[in-house]
């Protein structure tokens, strides 16, 4: 790794003013100054793109006439940026003054590395996640348990809240699926790289902080129920079945799909029976979207399956046997689903 290699923050923005003082602000106190920050703005009306132009005229700004999502603007943010090095930071999460530097040291340590994550903490200091595994119908658990190591290597993926890779690596693995416009876009591209038979690690000194929802509503747990929504529901449901299609083997595959959708199944009526058909029609609508993007999917799927290096059991140990959606229901009852 050189001495002082140029790192490209890539924020993506929509309607996100109220959070973007607090993010810019604890970039600029970093410790680390060779970087650039490349502000990627989905058509906001909230005067975001104004904003920047005053208070941080050394951004680099790109302004996109629509909503593009997470995964395309990302991507655009990439293409056009300098950076050897790039740090994906979501525009409501803030960030301690020594994180990228802590960010840049972890490749001087391990090898052959992919991707790197931080410790993500909530605003109130708790922890929100160490890195995360996901379960055998590809849901996310978060590792919150504290750790005293400087790194937790036994992580799936990291959160795209902060997500820190090799602009060369990125690029090679064609960045995050542009489809998916947002959720499990992180999963998908850190699955494709353990399969080629990089690290993902978590480096602890590495600290950030994460409002979380500041896309879209859902996602949280308010007065010890979990909050979502119909849109939230379309978009993880559809995306995590097309990264299963393109990441498993097929001897895992057919298995795995089969009981998921048993499980959706079973979701929809429950939501049908409480009289709620519009979450209910969230599910059908992400079948419907992945029979209509199959021919897209498969041709990902080929491409990913020629070139892996490693098998579905190397990565076991990165997986739970538990699925989420039981353990969410045990600890915090049925989800709320709101029509926001």
């Amino acid at each position: 790794m050189m001495n002082n290699p140029y790192v490209s923050i890539i924020i993506v923005n929509w309607n996100g003013l109220r959070y973007l003082e607090k993010c810019f602000n604890s970039v600029k106190n970093q410790n680390y100054q060779n970087y650039e920050i490349v502000f990627v703005d989905n058509a906001s009306t909230d005067g975001s793109v104004d904003f920047i132009k005053e208070n941080y005229p050394d951004t680099v700004i790109i302004n996109n006439n629509k909503n593009l999502g997470f995964a395309e603007a990302n991507n655009i943010g990439v293409q056009k940026s300098k950076g050897e090095y790039l740090f994906l930071l979501n525009n409501d999460a803030w960030v301690e003054k020594n994180t990228i530097q802590e960010l840049l040291s972890t490749y001087s340590k391990i090898d052959n590395l992919g991707v790197v994550g931080c410790k993500v903490k909530n605003p109130d200091g708790t922890i929100q996640d160490l890195g995360i595994k996901i379960d055998r119908l590809g849901y996310p658990i978060g590792i919150n348990k504290e750790s005293t190591d400087d790194f937790v290597a036994d992580v799936f993926f990291v959160s795209g809240c902060a997500f820190f890779m090799k602009k060369e690596l990125f690029s090679r693995f064609n960045g995050f699926d542009e489809r998916y416009f947002m959720f499990a876009e992180d999963v998908d591209l850190c699955w494709r790289v353990r399969l080629q038979g990089y690290k993902i690690v978590t480096n602890t000194n590495a600290e950030i902080y994460h409002y979380g929802g500041g896309s879209i509503v859902g996602g949280t747990i308010k007065n010890k129920k979990y909050v979502t929504n119909a849109n939230r529901i379309y978009l993880r449901e559809r995306n995590t079945l097309s990264t299963m299609v393109k990441n498993l083997e097929l001897r895992n595959l057919i298995f795995r799909i089969s009981i998921s959708i048993i499980f959706n199944i079973a979701e929809c009526i429950f939501f049908i029976f409480i009289l709620r058909p519009k979450v209910s029609l969230a599910y059908v609508k992400s079948w419907w979207w992945n029979l209509r993007n199959i021919k897209g999917t498969l041709m990902r799927r080929k491409n990913i399956q020629m070139h892996r290096k490693i098998t579905d059991r190397d990565l076991n140990e990165f997986i739970h046997n538990r699925i989420v959606k039981l353990d969410l229901i045990k600890t915090i009852g049925i989800p709320e689903v709101t029509t926001k």
